[in-house]
Protein backbone atom coordinates (compact mmCIF):
# COMPACT_ATOMS: atom_id res chain seq x y z
CA UNK A 1 0.00 0.00 0.00
CA UNK A 2 3.08 2.28 0.98
CA UNK A 3 4.50 1.96 -2.00
CA UNK A 4 1.65 2.51 -4.27
CA UNK A 5 1.06 5.83 -2.66
CA UNK A 6 4.84 6.94 -2.85
CA UNK A 7 4.21 6.12 -7.13
CA UNK A 8 1.34 8.41 -7.04
CA UNK A 9 3.08 10.73 -5.41
CA UNK A 10 5.85 10.35 -8.32
CA UNK A 11 3.90 10.68 -10.97
CA UNK A 12 2.13 13.69 -9.39
CA UNK A 13 6.07 15.05 -9.23
CA UNK A 14 5.87 14.54 -12.98
CA UNK A 15 2.63 15.77 -13.88
CA UNK A 16 3.31 19.34 -12.19
CA UNK A 17 6.90 19.04 -13.81
CA UNK A 18 4.88 19.02 -17.35
CA UNK A 19 2.38 22.09 -15.96
CA UNK A 20 5.57 24.06 -14.98
CA UNK A 21 7.01 23.61 -18.69
CA UNK A 22 3.55 24.67 -20.01
CA UNK A 23 3.07 27.99 -18.18
CA UNK A 24 6.86 28.77 -19.01
CA UNK A 25 5.85 28.31 -22.70
CA UNK A 26 2.85 30.48 -22.11
CA UNK A 27 5.30 33.23 -20.76
CA UNK A 28 7.97 32.71 -23.25
CA UNK A 29 5.54 33.49 -25.66
CA UNK A 30 4.54 36.92 -24.53
CA UNK A 31 8.11 37.70 -25.14
CA UNK A 32 8.52 35.85 -28.52
CA UNK A 33 6.10 37.83 -29.65
CA UNK A 34 7.19 41.59 -29.85
CA UNK A 35 11.02 40.08 -30.57
CA UNK A 36 11.32 37.99 -33.79
CA UNK A 37 11.27 39.48 -37.10
CA UNK A 38 12.51 36.93 -39.52
CA UNK A 39 14.32 33.72 -37.99
CA UNK A 40 14.82 32.81 -34.61
CA UNK A 41 18.78 34.55 -33.99
CA UNK A 42 21.14 33.80 -31.52
CA UNK A 43 20.73 37.49 -30.56
CA UNK A 44 17.18 37.91 -30.40
CA UNK A 45 17.01 34.69 -28.19
CA UNK A 46 19.59 36.80 -25.91
CA UNK A 47 17.44 39.43 -25.16
CA UNK A 48 14.54 37.52 -24.54
CA UNK A 49 16.94 35.25 -21.99
CA UNK A 50 18.10 38.62 -20.83
CA UNK A 51 14.45 39.71 -20.00
CA UNK A 52 13.83 37.03 -18.47
CA UNK A 53 17.19 37.01 -16.04
CA UNK A 54 16.02 39.77 -14.51
CA UNK A 55 13.50 38.52 -12.82
CA UNK A 56 14.61 35.04 -11.86
CA UNK A 57 15.20 32.91 -10.09
CA UNK A 58 11.45 32.56 -9.60
CA UNK A 59 8.99 29.87 -7.94
CA UNK A 60 6.86 28.04 -10.75
CA UNK A 61 5.03 26.34 -7.92
CA UNK A 62 5.44 24.52 -4.82
CA UNK A 63 7.93 21.82 -5.86
CA UNK A 64 9.95 23.82 -8.99
CA UNK A 65 12.23 27.31 -9.41
CA UNK A 66 12.92 28.67 -12.69
CA UNK A 67 16.39 29.52 -12.47
CA UNK A 68 17.50 31.01 -15.60
CA UNK A 69 17.19 31.04 -19.13
CA UNK A 70 20.17 30.08 -21.81
CA UNK A 71 20.85 30.61 -25.02
CA UNK A 72 22.62 27.56 -26.09
CA UNK A 73 22.60 28.55 -30.63
CA UNK A 74 21.04 29.96 -32.78
CA UNK A 75 17.11 28.42 -32.16
CA UNK A 76 17.84 26.86 -29.11
CA UNK A 77 16.74 28.19 -26.16
CA UNK A 78 17.45 26.06 -22.34
CA UNK A 79 15.01 27.36 -19.28
CA UNK A 80 16.95 25.60 -16.24
CA UNK A 81 14.70 24.57 -13.61
CA UNK A 82 15.66 23.22 -9.85
CA UNK A 83 13.10 20.40 -8.03
CA UNK A 84 13.81 22.29 -4.96
CA UNK A 85 12.37 19.94 -2.58
CA UNK A 86 13.37 16.65 -4.52
CA UNK A 87 16.59 14.84 -4.74
CA UNK A 88 17.61 12.57 -8.02
CA UNK A 89 17.00 9.22 -6.47
CA UNK A 90 13.43 10.24 -5.07
CA UNK A 91 12.30 11.51 -8.87
CA UNK A 92 10.28 8.79 -10.52
CA UNK A 93 12.30 8.65 -13.84
CA UNK A 94 9.74 6.28 -15.67
CA UNK A 95 7.01 9.00 -14.82
CA UNK A 96 8.84 11.53 -15.85
CA UNK A 97 10.05 9.93 -19.33
CA UNK A 98 6.17 9.34 -19.53
CA UNK A 99 4.35 11.95 -18.83
CA UNK A 100 6.36 14.70 -19.33
CA UNK A 101 7.25 14.47 -23.48
CA UNK A 102 3.57 13.93 -24.32
CA UNK A 103 1.88 16.75 -22.16
CA UNK A 104 4.73 19.36 -23.29
CA UNK A 105 4.49 18.51 -27.17
CA UNK A 106 0.86 18.41 -27.07
CA UNK A 107 0.57 21.97 -25.60
CA UNK A 108 3.12 22.97 -28.05
CA UNK A 109 0.86 21.96 -31.31
CA UNK A 110 -2.28 22.79 -30.00
CA UNK A 111 -2.11 25.80 -27.53
CA UNK A 112 -2.21 28.60 -30.30
CA UNK A 113 0.31 31.14 -28.30
CA UNK A 114 2.81 28.69 -29.12
CA UNK A 115 2.45 29.69 -32.76
CA UNK A 116 5.47 31.74 -32.72
CA UNK A 117 7.80 28.80 -31.46
CA UNK A 118 6.46 26.79 -34.31
CA UNK A 119 6.70 29.70 -37.03
CA UNK A 120 10.46 30.83 -36.12
CA UNK A 121 11.44 26.51 -35.21
CA UNK A 122 12.66 27.48 -31.66
CA UNK A 123 14.19 24.75 -29.63
CA UNK A 124 13.22 24.79 -26.18
CA UNK A 125 15.27 22.25 -23.75
CA UNK A 126 13.74 21.70 -20.08
CA UNK A 127 16.44 21.43 -18.00
CA UNK A 128 16.50 19.66 -14.29
CA UNK A 129 18.07 19.18 -11.62
CA UNK A 130 17.44 18.23 -8.08
CA UNK A 131 17.71 19.92 -4.60
CA UNK A 132 21.74 19.35 -4.46
CA UNK A 133 22.62 20.74 -7.97
CA UNK A 134 22.44 17.01 -9.69
CA UNK A 135 21.18 16.45 -13.05
CA UNK A 136 17.65 14.92 -12.89
CA UNK A 137 16.49 15.55 -16.65
CA UNK A 138 16.28 17.21 -19.96
CA UNK A 139 13.92 17.31 -22.53
CA UNK A 140 14.46 19.03 -25.92
CA UNK A 141 11.15 20.41 -27.78
CA UNK A 142 12.49 20.68 -31.23
CA UNK A 143 10.58 21.70 -34.46
CA UNK A 144 10.07 17.79 -35.68
CA UNK A 145 8.11 17.17 -32.69
CA UNK A 146 5.44 19.80 -32.89
CA UNK A 147 5.52 20.35 -36.98
CA UNK A 148 2.37 19.56 -38.00
CA UNK A 149 1.59 17.92 -41.10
Amino acid sequence: MEKKEQTTGKKKLGLQIAVTGIVLLVLVWILLQHSFKSGASSEQLLQIASEFNKSYPVMVDDYTRLDDATVLKDSVLQFNFTLINTAKEDVDMVAIQEDLPPAIISDVIKNPLMKILRDHQVTIIYHYKDKNGKFVYKFPVTPDLYETK
